[in-house]
């Protein structure tokens, strides 16, 4: 289970990064809102539980609204990033 997690977070992690460059902001303003709401989610600690609902959510998204679901996985705004990681 725990290898599984770690494999659905850095496949999470590619289409981050992948997103990032169709959009109209830069990488380095995706990184800075990205690490700053990090920061302030850093209160909670993530479980297990959170991680596969998070990642289920995503997949799903992508399986549904295909290269248009990349946006909501970055910036400021998205759920994806919350207890301090994404």
């Amino acid at each position: 289970m725990k290898r599984m997690l770690i494999a659905g977070c850095m496949i999470f992690a590619f289409f981050l990064s992948l997103c990032a460059f169709a959009q109209e902001k830069t990488i380095d303003q995706l990184t800075e809102e990205s690490v700053a709401k990090c920061k302030e989610t850093a209160s909670t600690k993530p479980t297990a539980a959170m991680i596969v609902e998070k990642v289920t959510k995503a997949c799903t998204m992508i399986e549904k609204d295909g290269e248009s679901a990349f946006s909501k996985f970055r910036g400021k705004d998205s759920e994806f990033i919350f207890a301090g990681t994404y």
